[in-house]
Formats: structure tokens, C-alpha cells, sequence
């Protein structure tokens, strides 16, 4: 039986005009995965920079519910001092 994920939106909202977008989404990405795979869920980045609109998004492709994903990315722990995300969807 297939394994059912959802699609996941984290939005990304630097403190600063000028941040790096790219390295700061990296970073996030990765760590929010990196996140939940250790609390047993699969995670995956799905990489949408190309379009204009997804320029501060980070698609996960998870099995995770959306207080789990919310939990992990509110945790100080994670949380780069150049911005803060927020679960869109």
C-alpha cells in the first residue's frame, strides 16, 4: 500500500530586505526535513525557485501532519536569525 503525503507550503519571511533568499531557503529546507525524518516521517524538499511565486515558498512533500510541520518550524532550536517561516497550507 502506497504511503499517502501531502504537499506542505512553508512560507519564508526574512527580517531583512537584502537576505539571501537561495542560502537562507536552502538551510531551511534542509533542516525542516532533515527535522522530520528524525521524528519518523517522510520529507522532501520539491524545488519550485524557478517560478517568481515561489521565491520564498519551501514545498515539502510529507507525511507529516500540519501541526507537526508548524511545531518543527517554530522551534528556536532551527529558527536562522535572518528570518521566520509561517505554514501556508
Amino acid at each position: 500500500m502506497d504511503e499517502i503525503t501531502m504537499m506542505r507550503i512553508v512560507e519564508l519571511v526574512p527580517e531583512e530586505e537584502f537576505t539571501d533568499l537561495g542560502k537562507l531557503k536552502a538551510f531551511y529546507a534542509s533542516t525542516i526535513v532533515q527535522c522530520l525524518s528524525t521524528m519518523g516521517y517522510s520529507a522532501s524538499h520539491v524545488d519550485q525557485s524557478e517560478y517568481y511565486s515561489y521565491e520564498r515558498k519551501i514545498i515539502l512533500d510529507t507525511d507529516a501532519p500540519g501541526k507537526i510541520v508548524d511545531q518543527v518550524i517554530s522551534d528556536p532550536d532551527i529558527r536562522a536569525k535572518e528570518a521566520f517561516c509561517v505554514l501556508v497550507k
